[in-house]
């Protein structure tokens, strides 16, 4: 096996079996053998009957994996497969006919590199609203990623893959790299408990740290189908919220001093600029203004409800 295409997926039969039915448009080079992989993180849908399905189209393989979010079912699969390339992408995507032979051809071309991403195009479900069309340049909850058409080795982590199109040679994972398991969605991403994502982003992170390069392959594309319900300030107000907890979680609280209700004092500072910032544009300036003031008023709020959390389990632990 030369590359396993890795797909974890909860809940969205549906959309799964469009992303598989896709993947049969590829022109992979010749003699390339490949598989799919389906990771089921414990879906009470028919997940599996839509891969079963398809077994006779694709190379599939299905597992299944217990453990709520989607760390567990990343790690699972990355544990299973074999092959020296391991092709990620999400099940609410869809992939072009070149997307397996550019990562199989960049494989050869950078062996500098031990992790892979391409661009992903947005293919949405309905007309967006003006606001998002208005900042869809850096309105981070659209899934995109748009770096040119010239290949180019990754230079800091404001440059980090996405997971709905990245790649990450089976050495990587030799070496002992998991995904995070307290990173990234369980169960409904869209319910107020669940963190929307950053697994992807705090893997790179971390294996860029100890010294391995990722290498942009604008070949490789894919197109990710937008939702309704994403189009909503209600859910971006989520999706930068999490994006703040998920930021103090990595940067943790120790050292923050002095902390107030549990959260360090200079983030309630923050807070209150954030609030004020926000009513003195919603009404008077363009969204160009408004929605970040929104969004970064939504990312404080997320960190002081890391910072109460963490505090919280801090003060558990030695009655534990």
């Amino acid at each position: 096996m030369d590359i396993s295409i890795l797909i974890c997926t909860y809940n969205r039969a549906t959309e799964l079996g469009r992303t598989l039915d896709g993947l049969t448009s590829m022109a992979p080079p010749p003699g390339l053998q490949w598989e799919v992989l389906v990771v089921d993180n414990n879906s009470d849908d028919d997940t599996r009957d839509v891969v079963r399905a398809r077994e006779s189209a694709l190379p599939l393989r299905y597992l299944f994996e217990e453990r709520q979010g989607k760390s567990n079912a990343l790690n699972r699969g990355v544990e299973s497969i074999e092959a020296p390339l391991i092709l990620m992408t999400d099940d609410d995507v869809d992939v072009t006919p070149d997307w397996l032979a550019a990562y199989a051809e960049a494989v050869s071309r950078h062996p500098e590199a031990s992790f892979f991403g391409g661009k992903i195009m947005t293919r949405w479900a309905s007309e967006p609203p003006g606001w998002i069309s208005e900042n869809i340049d850096w309105l981070k909850s659209i899934t995109r990623y748009d770096y040119g058409e010239e290949p180019a080795l990754l230079k800091d982590h404001r440059d980090l893959f996405i997971g709905a199109n990245m790649a990450v040679r089976k050495s990587v994972f030799d070496l002992g790299y998991r995904f995070r398991p307290d990173y990234g969605p369980r169960g409904n991403s869209t319910s107020t408990s669940a963190r929307h994502g950053g697994e992807e982003g705090e893997f790179e992170e971390r294996i860029m740290r100890d010294g391995m390069k990722g290498a942009y392959i604008p070949g490789s594309v894919v197109y990710h189908r937008e939702r309704p319900y994403r189009l909503t300030r209600r859910y971006i107000r989520w999706y930068f919220r999490e994006t703040g907890r998920e930021k103090r979680l990595r940067d943790g609280i120790e050292g923050l001093r002095p902390l107030w209700f549990g959260v360090p004092r200079y983030l309630w500072r923050v807070f209150v600029g954030d609030v004020v910032r926000y009513v003195a544009t919603r009404a008077a300036r363009s969204s160009r203004v408004w929605l970040r003031a929104e969004c970064d008023l939504a990312r404080t709020v997320g960190e002081i409800m890391e910072c109460r959390e963490m505090a919280a389990l801090a003060r558990r632990k030695p009655e534990a």
